[in-house]
């Protein structure tokens, strides 16, 4: 079964090629397309020299403009890509510019499930920015009405997977509402403001609609330090590696109730790596056996 990882990449060209060499360590046989930011800082032309080298990796001949909540757009642009040029696949998972492989059986483990998400309910007073600019973004009350779901949820986008035909639905449904040039741009930090409907949109389109089709999925397989707010070590990695994290490090505690999300035995990956070839935490990623 063929597993396609989108990435998108905003910076450094080096840093891009170890990030494809570090998934063909711990993933290998999976295929890679790049989404290159078309204002990308660094120089493009390694990427596509690499990609001559490398069976495995793609890049996307589609280059959008990005920054901050725009990255949904983007990896539906992979997704089209991917079945363009390789027809039908298995899955298709989601991966961020500064997120890393600490171990194998990734593939293993997302074949064997349809669907990785956190799906984090939502409710009123919830002081979380994505789900506070939702209430200004009637493209997603479309989606939700045509869709038939009532209920708001959220989840880090980076390690979720989707099966071909679970993913194929998402994106024919976002693809009918979803409309780039109306979404309004960053005017003030007040949320309750209704001028700002710029938010990350993958965080919640995904998990939101994707409740109808698999409501029980598993979990990401990318720690994120971002979710529970601890910087990422070499101690976390081996506890990662060995599947002995904290359960406390895997349940959110931020928000009402407790979110899953994560369990230790579908960890295989952790974000933020900073994207600096002489990052320390990097380097000891990429003497990892």
């Amino acid at each position: 079964m063929t597993v396609v990882f989108s990435l998108l990449v905003h910076e450094n060209e080096q840093v891009v090629i170890n990030q494809i060499e570090n998934i063909n360590k711990f993933a290998p046989g999976a295929l890679i397309v790049a989404h290159v930011n078309e204002r990308f800082n660094g120089k493009v032309s390694p990427l596509f020299l690499y990609q001559k080298e490398n069976q495995s990796f793609f890049v996307n001949d589609q280059r959008l403009v990005l920054q901050w909540a725009d990255l949904i757009q983007a990896h539906n642009s992979n997704f089209q890509y991917a079945k363009k040029t390789f027809g039908k696949f298995s899955h298709f998972c989601l991966e961020a510019s500064n997120d890393m492989f600490v171990r194998p059986g990734v593939l293993n483990y997302v074949t064997q499930r349809e669907h990785g998400s956190q799906m984090i309910k939502t409710y009123d007073d919830m002081q979380w920015t994505s789900y506070r600019r939702t209430k200004h973004d009637p493209q997603l009350k479309r989606m939700m009405d045509f869709f038939g779901v009532t209920e708001i949820l959220g989840s880090q986008p980076e390690g979720n997977f989707y099966s071909y035909e679970l993913y194929e639905e998402l994106f024919r449904v976002i693809d009918m509402f979803f409309d780039h040039s109306q979404i309004s741009n960053f005017r003030t930090k007040d949320d309750n403001d209704s001028s700002n409907a710029l938010y990350p949109r993958e965080e919640i389109y995904f998990p939101t609609l994707a409740q109808k089709l698999n409501p029980n999925p598993a979990t990401p397989y990318v720690f994120s330090e971002a979710m529970v707010v601890i910087n990422i070590t070499p101690t976390l990695i081996e506890s990662i590696r060995n599947e002995t994290i904290s359960p406390e490090l895997c349940v959110d505690h931020r928000f009402k109730g407790e979110a899953r999300l994560y369990y230790p035995s579908g960890l295989f990956a952790v974000k933020r790596v900073p994207r600096n070839m002489h990052s320390d935490i990097r380097k000891f990623i990429n003497e990892l056996p």
